[in-house]
């Protein structure tokens, strides 16, 4: 095995370069993309694990998501896929318990005599 030497070693302390932080101003932070990331996340989320509290979480951030939708930050595709995930996540998790029979489907409206 041979030894390093000091003339080998790629690392140069001449090339270090130090990392200076520039805020980020306000006006070009736009929440809208990460309400979208999570809606469709928790939507797929809810989905698969057959999870209620899940899919109507992506639901409810999905409704915000489009509250704070510009044109501009469509950077996760078009609304759709945001709003399919969350729709399905629901209808995935309430169709399963519709046919064990864990949620009664109303028939009729019985009517009262008075």
């Amino acid at each position: 095995m041979p030894l390093l030497n000091k003339s080998r070693d790629p690392r140069r302390d001449d090339a270090v370069q130090i990392f200076k932080y520039q805020p980020i101003p306000e006006d070009e932070l736009d929440n809208s993309d990460i309400l979208s990331m999570a809606a469709i996340g928790l939507g797929l989320a809810g989905l698969l694990l057959k999870n209620q509290w899940m899919s109507w979480g992506a639901f409810a951030i999905c409704v915000a998501a489009l509250c704070n939708y510009s044109v501009s930050s469509a950077a996760n595709g078009p609304p759709t896929s945001m709003i399919s995930f969350a729709v399905m996540g629901l209808v995935g998790t309430y169709q399963g318990k519709l046919a064990r029979g864990e949620i009664g489907v109303p028939t009729a409206m019985h009517s009262v005599d008075l």
